[in-house]
């Protein structure tokens, strides 16, 4: 049973509330009839009016003044209640319950339905996972958390995770392997064991250093080292994506700083690669190229040690260590060495030559039957035939003396020089030399023969041309002899 009062709730039984001690209503007693069909004019709910009646002064035939609905015999009136100015008769309980209950209304409870109940459980679990999101993203994305892990990445040596980090775009040349063997060659990471991140100030983001701005954070690293060398300092600058991470949050990554363009002079003709990446057309620059030297630049290369292997016809397989840390810096490769293969078989060459020359001035055969060992350019042509015509014109003279025979032994040579498809060659031969010659004057005079023994030296320069390596000087004479 509830209370009209405060509308506390009480036992069935009970008599009175036991909130605000009010009396308790067992049930509205049966409403009396208006008297005489009417309510009051000045109360249309009911309210008692007190009338006077026209018995005495005061209305009560008693000396009160009041009617109080009882008789002079002391029982109640009529129907027990009071009777209003308009004739209306009340039951002063009920009426005191009407006024309590248009006071105290009691509010009625309405509980909350399993829906009701469900959908407000979700709207606060949405709202605690909207703020978690919201302190995660911020914590996964912050540009400072971004530098602590990619430095725990490089002391770790956990290339992999460091690689994760960094803003390149992947060519030939820029890739994780060429990344890690960047890394690993400069060996310092390892030995940090304490290091502090800092943000530079927005304030010089107009500067070419490139300190923070919207698109851009540079963080100073400041650093110990295991060698105990004191504090050191390095920068690592951040580059903002253009897209966001997890859809609502900036997107950072670590811009690589140690990148340079590079040059490479090769020999013509000869193959190259640079780290496993083959050297074609494609890094071909015609406009600085020649006959000695093809010209290749590479655009964009990791600072550090890098592999160049070079292959060439007649020449050993060359490996050279680059180290590159300018950019714009160049290479030029001068160290192909011809092969001990090609050196003695141009020995062997140069060798049939000297049999060849001489063979033919002392037959006084025409210079056509040895031009095939020299270059086929009009004016080496016409300066080994003047040579070879000076050669025959010692070997045979007017008078009848000369060279009659003539060979060659213990021929040797090396290379003395050697640049782009070019060699030179030095050899000492000895001979043997049989001629003749005038002794005595007058009637006396007379044509002996005789047989030189010597050694000689000369050397043969070789170019090669479409494929062939030919003679393009020589220093080939006749050798000395006594006359």
């Amino acid at each position: 049973m509830f209370c009209e009062n405060c509308g506390c709730e009480n036992p069935n039984d009970a008599a009175f509330c036991q909130n605000c001690g009010s009396r308790l209503n067992f049930g509205d007693p049966p409403e009396q009839a208006p008297v005489n069909g009417q309510m009051g004019a000045d109360d249309p709910f009911g309210a008692p009016s007190y009338g006077m009646p026209d018995d005495g002064p005061y209305g009560a035939g008693d000396g009160s003044g009041f009617d109080d609905g009882f008789d002079s015999g002391g029982n109640r009136g009529y129907d027990g209640g009071f009777t209003g100015e308009n004739g209306m008769s009340y039951d002063p309980i009920h009426v005191q319950r009407v006024e309590r209950s248009k006071k105290t209304k009691p509010k009625e409870k309405r509980k909350l339905t399993k829906k009701a109940k469900a959908g407000i459980i979700a709207g606060c679990v949405l709202v605690v996972a909207v703020l978690a999101f919201v302190v995660a993203g911020r914590m996964v994305t912050s540009p400072e958390r971004i530098v602590r892990q990619y430095m725990d990445a490089l002391i770790q040596s956990d290339w992999d995770r460091a690689y994760s980090y960094v803003n390149v775009t992947e060519s030939a040349f820029i890739n994780k392997d060429n990344y890690i063997k960047m890394c690993e060659s400069s060996g310092n990471y390892s030995q940090i064991n304490n290091f502090e991140v800092t943000e530079m100030p927005a304030v010089y983001a107009n500067d070419s250093s490139g300190y923070s701005s919207s698109l851009t954070k540079t963080f100073q690293i400041s650093y110990t080292t295991s060698e105990g060398s004191g504090l050191q300092t390095m920068e690592v600058s951040l580059i903002r994506q253009s897209g966001n991470t997890w859809l609502f949050f900036p997107s950072w990554k670590v811009s690589i700083t140690t990148l340079t363009d590079y040059t490479l002079y090769i020999p013509a003709g000869a193959t190259a690669t640079l780290d496993g990446v083959a050297l074609g057309d494609d890094y071909k620059n015609s406009s600085n190229s020649d006959e000695y030297y093809d010209c290749y630049k590479i655009s964009t290369l990791f600072q550090g040690s890098h592999e160049l292997h070079m292959e060439a016809d007649y020449c050993d397989p060359v490996d050279v260590q680059l180290d590159v840390q300018t950019s714009g810096s160049s290479y030029t490769a001068d160290n192909l060495s011809y092969s001990q293969e090609t050196i003695n078989s141009l020995v062997e060459n140069a060798s049939q030559m000297i049999q060849a020359v001489y063979g033919a001035a002392l037959q006084s055969q025409d210079y056509s039957t040895v031009q095939n060992y020299f270059s086929s350019d009009a004016q080496i042509q016409t300066s080994m035939r003047r040579r070879f015509e000076s050669i025959q014109d010692d070997f045979i003279r007017e008078d009848g003396s000369g060279v009659m025979s003539i060979t060659c032994s213990n021929v040797t040579g090396w290379e003395s020089y050697s640049q782009s498809q070019q060699i030179e060659i030095e050899m000492d031969y000895d001979f043997t030399s049989e001629y003749t010659h005038y002794t005595g004057y007058g009637s006396s005079r007379k044509l002996e023969t005789e047989t030189e023994s010597g050694s000689d030296s000369l050397y043969v320069t070789y170019t090669l041309e479409n494929g062939e390596w030919k003679i393009s000087d020589t220093s080939i004479d006749a050798p000395y002899y006594f006359y």
